[in-house]
């Protein structure tokens, strides 16, 4: 027996990772898992085989409530399961009782693997918490349908994430939509990387009438989304969000302005990040004289952004320093900075922040002198001090 499953076995490794196992090597690993009863994370990167001993472990094993599976390669057609194994380790998952997260990543799957893992997930009675990235097969979108059939009759789902999917069909849209409103246990929905091509519209609009409208979300990520712009991001935004993720959707100061005035009303937001939305000190400005009053926040993040741009650092900063509840600050590294000027007062304002232990994203300062020397013409780095 190997170091590996000595450890296991020893009741020492709860989290167990596996690259490419062979057929016999799975069976080992089952035979301890089972014996010892302690794993409860499982992820796995698959070759070609394997699938079918997988689907043995996960009838059999009451332990094991994470489970992520991975395919081996970049290539396409390497990337595509065996459809009768996929369908052996989906029946698997169906009657699997104790699993509560599901990660399927870059395995390829066909209309029978799609439809087998719709049924699964329709039919299993554990899954929390399910994530799907980049399972399209040659380029089509139809099969998703049998996934989201599944996803909304499920009831005990609560957190999905969806990231690299292009939408093809305004029918496959129709029944994402169907699946986010019909699905009432969903209170977090992540999507990431997704598009609507032709539809990207019919995509927004969808999303719109499915998240913006529920009272029941109340964590929201949307990241690689170009066209949301500030009316739809508005609509999206509901009343019970207690996190708020968008990042890379271009909604510039008119997005921040909408965000500003969505926390003025809004008293259950706890986290916002806005990374890479190419918001400059206008809307910066915006958002800090939000925070002023603001008492439930508390983290904010900005990074990726162009901060310096138009103005508004100072004022910013003066706001951020009056708020005396927000813990966490993330705006580091910042896009496109010119040479700053007048550091003493961006170092006397900074002063109220770190007295109350507040944890800033490498320090604001910190941001100003990566400001600087990103646009030194010497290249070194301009050394300031904290004084």
């Amino acid at each position: 027996m190997d170091r590996y499953l000595k450890l296991i076995q020893s009741g020492k490794l709860d989290h167990v990772e596996l690259l490419r196992p062979s057929v016999s090597y799975i069976k080992k690993l089952s035979d301890v898992i089972l014996e010892r009863n302690v794993v409860n994370s499982l992820s796995v990167i698959f070759g070609c085989s394997g699938m079918v001993e997988m689907a043995h472990l996960i009838i059999k094993c009451h332990s094991v409530k994470s489970l992520t599976l991975k395919s081996n390669g970049n290539v396409p057609h390497r990337l595509k399961p065996h459809t009768n194994q996929f369908i052996i380790l989906a029946s698997a998952l169906s009657l699997n009782s104790s699993l509560k997260l599901l990660s399927i990543q870059s395995i390829f799957l066909g209309e029978k693997e799609m439809k087998a893992l719709g049924l699964a997930i329709k039919e299993n009675r554990s899954l929390e918490h399910l994530k799907l990235c980049n399972t399209n097969y040659e380029g089509t979108s139809d099969h998703l349908n049998y996934l989201f059939d599944g996803l909304s009759s499920n009831t005990t789902i609560t957190d999905i994430t969806l990231a690299k999917y292009t939408f093809t069909k305004e029918n496959v849209i129709d029944s994402l939509v169907n699946a986010l409103r019909m699905n009432t246990s969903i209170n977090s929905v992540a999507i990431s990387g997704c598009t609507g091509k032709s539809h990207s519209t019919y995509f927004i609009e969808g999303l719109c009438d499915a998240l913006g409208k529920s009272l029941r979300i109340r964590s929201l990520a949307l990241m690689c989304m170009a066209p949301l712009s500030a009316h739809y991001l508005k609509l999206l935004l509901s009343e019970n969000l207690e996190r708020l993720y968008i990042g890379n959707t271009l909604i510039g100061d008119e997005g921040a302005e909408v965000i500003a005035n969505y926390l003025n009303f809004n008293p259950k937001l706890r986290a916002i990040d806005l990374p890479s939305c190419y918001i400059t000190g206008k809307g910066l400005t915006l958002l800090g004289k939000s925070l002023i009053h603001n008492i439930n926040l508390k983290q904010l993040g900005i990074a990726y952004n162009h901060l310096f741009e138009n103005g508004g650092m100072q004022e910013f900063i003066t706001h951020i320093s009056e708020n005396r509840y927000i813990t966490e600050v993330e705006c580091h590294p910042v896009i496109g900075v010119p040479i700053v000027e007048e550091d003493r007062f961006y170092k006397l304002s900074l002063k109220n922040i770190t007295d109350r232990n507040c944890k800033l994203s490498e320090n604001l300062f910190d941001v100003l002198v990566y400001a600087i020397s990103e646009n030194c013409e010497c290249g070194e780095m301009c050394k300031l001090r904290h004084s």
